[in-house]
Formats: structure tokens, sequence, C-alpha cells
């Protein structure tokens, strides 16, 4: 009797997350079973290449190489350092989150790329080679995380994550020889035996081994505010954190606050990758799913690209007592930085247009619009959580309402802007319409 009142209770424990299961895997499952609906939702009429699998896998691999070799993996609470620090303990729990992020990271790959392969289609020689580029390139990012890195060292593994993509978004435009993809593959599978040395026993990586005190509370710290910032709804707080600087002479001279902003901009020069990435990002998915608005794609993109080299102006205007060290106007700071976006942006939708995105009036719309939303987003004074704003949902949930409506301050009118940027008005009421906005949302 005992027995089955703990089954039952371990059934009544278990069935909201066993639902869950089930909903999740039904939901992601429908594309394998419901073809011809999604092809008709996503693709249309139009005919994909034969290569749109291969680069969403490029571009898959490419996304769970770098964010593996963050090495976020790596971290230790400071109260178990001090007061139960077992080594063997440690180092195995880190070992533990290196191959559960790992199986996790490329199991969404293989999931994006299968179902790619069902909606797109492709020759026999593609799957040949996009398996075994899958092979090399995971065995090689699970090899690389497990030694441990220094900065210079890390910065090269980031650039060196972005040539796949490079890699897809070329397919993406133009067409790849095989022999240039096998050749990857062979330059995937030396460098990982090369790596393997050094790299430490299966479950005893050498980045658990040889991380020191200082490394393990410092990424506990910065995992701490990412989950206290996605749980109050900060978002801004997840921006990138400046960098030392070497050059020492950039605040010599006139023109202070533009300095200042450069060096708000060089000290976050990490950001460029997530730029580059976003371009190729932009042109795969153009590839693979026509039916998508490219309006759309380039103003949400350029949002996320040139959002990271606003993050001064956001700290500003977060903590106001920083201001007066500047000594001059929100105005002038806010000109400043928008320059700097906007540069930002040229660069990169000019690397979007190479990668085949037609540079149209739209387009170039889009992109100003983004530039707006981004200086909106970033003069966003601190969340007032004394305005929260609650109210009963339908469904008995309570939903701060006062919180969403702070924290979509610049996505609102990004996307307020491309509805009229991708209608079907002419190009000159739409300019103007799209560029009052623009304005509006860098000053106010």
């Amino acid at each position: 009797m005992s027995l089955l009142v703990r089954f039952g209770r371990w059934m009544y424990r278990i069935s909201d997350a066993v639902l869950i299961t089930f909903g999740l895997a039904a939901l992601a499952s429908s594309p394998f079973y419901h073809v011809a609906e999604v092809r008709s939702e996503l693709i249309g009429a139009s005919v994909a290449p034969p290569f749109a699998a291969f680069a969403v896998l490029c571009l898959g691999l490419g996304i769970a190489g770098r964010s593996l070799l963050r090495r976020d993996f790596v971290w230790q609470d400071p109260a178990k350092l001090t007061w139960s620090d077992g080594s063997d303990a440690r180092i195995g729990a880190i070992g533990r989150r290196l191959w559960s992020g790992w199986a996790i990271r490329f199991a969404l790959v293989a999931y994006a790329t299968a179902g790619g392969a069902v909606l797109f289609g492709g020759s026999l020689d593609w799957v040949r080679v996009g398996v075994a580029l899958f092979a090399g390139v995971a065995i090689l990012a699970l090899v690389t995380a497990r030694r441990r890195a220094t900065t210079r060292v890390r910065w090269i593994e980031q650039a060196a994550s972005l040539l796949l993509p490079l890699l897809g978004g070329l397919l993406a435009v133009w067409s790849v020889a095989p022999l240039w993809l096998w050749t990857a593959v062979g330059l995937a599978g030396a460098a990982a035996l090369a790596l393997l040395y050094g790299s430490g026993p299966p479950r005893r990586p050498a980045a658990a081994r040889e991380a020191r005190r200082s490394e393990l509370v410092a990424r506990f710290n910065d995992r701490l505010v990412r989950r206290m910032s996605v749980a109050f709804l900060d978002l801004l707080a997840l921006l990138p954190a400046p960098r030392p600087m070497p050059w020492s002479r950039l605040f010599a001279g006139p023109a202070i606050v533009v300095r200042f902003v450069i060096a708000g901009v060089l000290a976050r020069r990490a950001s460029l990758l997530l730029g580059v990435l976003l371009v190729w990002a932009v042109a795969v998915v153009h590839l693979v799913f026509p039916l998508l608005s490219p309006v759309w794609l380039v103003g949400v993109a350029a949002y996320f690209a040139a959002l990271p080299f606003a993050a001064l102006l956001a700290k500003l205007h977060q903590q106001p007592g920083l201001r007066r060290w500047l000594g001059c106007t929100d105005l002038d700071l806010r000109l400043a930085t928008t320059g700097l976006v906007v540069a930002v942006v040229v660069v990169w939708l000019a690397l979007v247009v190479v990668f085949g995105i037609p540079l149209t009036p739209p387009i170039m719309l889009a992109a100003l619009l983004a530039c707006g939303a981004v200086i909106r987003t970033a003069s966003r004074p601190a969340l007032d959580y004394g305005n929260v704003g609650v109210a009963v949902s339908p469904d008995g949930n309570l939903v701060p309402f006062g919180l969403i409506v702070q924290l979509i301050r610049g996505p609102e009118v990004l996307i307020v802007g491309l509805l009229i940027a991708d209608s079907g008005f002419t190009i000159g009421p739409k300019a103007l319409i799209c560029a009052v906005i623009a304005v509006f949302a860098a000053l106010r």
C-alpha cells in the first residue's frame, strides 16, 4: 500500500513536467509530419536552393560553438569555495556542466538542420558532408572548451567561430564547391586532434582543474547578474560591460564628450563579432525563408547589432550622478552617441548588402528606425519598481504591465516604424513618417 502511495505522490509531482514535455515534443515534431503546411507558411511557392539546409547547419554550428567557447560553465559559488571546497567534487560538477551544455547546444543544431533538410530537401552529397562537418565541429568545440585559454586566445577562438557562419553566408549568396566543404571538415578534425592533448581526462577538463578562484567567482557573479536581470525584467543590465583600453591619450584634447562616447564604444569592441554574426544570420534567414520581409530582418538585426555600442549611454542614464563629471547636457550626449550608432549601422548595412540583401529605400528606412530605437532604449531611465501596474490576466496570473511598458521603450517605435516602412504606401510619405519616428525616438 505504501508503495502505491509513493508512486501516486511521485506521479502527482511530475505530472506538470510530463505534460509540458509532451507538449513541447509535439510542437517540436510538427515540422516532420506537417511538412506541406509548414513549407507553405515559411517558403510558399519559392524553390529553396539545394544547399539551404547546409547553410542553416553552418550558421547553427557557428552559434553553438561560439556560445560554448565562452566557457560559462566554469563557475562556483564563493561560499562553497570558502567553506566546503572539495576540489574533486568541484571539478566533476564543472565537467558535467560542460558535457550537458555541449549536448544541448548541438542537439538543437541537429534538430534545426534535420527540420531544414525535411523542408528544403537536398542531394545525398550535401547530407554526407553535412554529417561529417557536424561531427568534426562538435568534437572540436568540445575539445577546445575543455582547455583553459587566455584573453588573447579567446579572441582568436571567438573570431574563428565566425568562419562557419561565413561559410553559410557564402552559400546563401554564391555556391561553394564541395571540395571546400570537405576541406573544412578535414581542418576541424585535424584541429580537434591537435588540441586533444592537454585538455584533461573526460570528466576532469583542464579548464576546471586550472581555473583560479577569481575566475570562478567572477563568472558566478556574471551568472547571478544575468539571472537577476531577467527575473526583474532589467534587460539593459545584460549589455556588455566595458573592458580596459590601452589608449591612454584618447581623452586628451577638445570634444571630450565625443571622445568619451568613442571610448565607450571601443571598450565594448568584443560586440563587433556579434554584429558580424548577425550579418550572416540575416543572409541565411533571407535565403531559407523568402517569405519573411527583409525590411523586418534588417531592422531587428540592426537594432541588436548596434545596441551594445550604446551601453555607455544606458549606464549614464541609469546612474544620473555619473553625468555631472562630463559637464555636458543630455542633448550633447545623445547626439554624440547617435552619430556613432549611425556610423556602426551604416557599416553593418554595407556588409548586409554585400551578402545579398538588396539596398532599397524601405531597407534604409529600417536601418534609420533601428538607430532611433537603440538611442531610445539606451536613454531609458532606471526601472521604477514602484510603478509595476500589476493587473490580473484572464488566466489568473499577475502581469506587471507597468514594468513591461518600461521594458519595451525603444522596440515599440521600431515595430511601429517597420510596419509603416514595409507597408504599401508610396516612398515619400513613408520616408517622412519614418524620419519623424526616428528623430522622436532619438530625442525622447
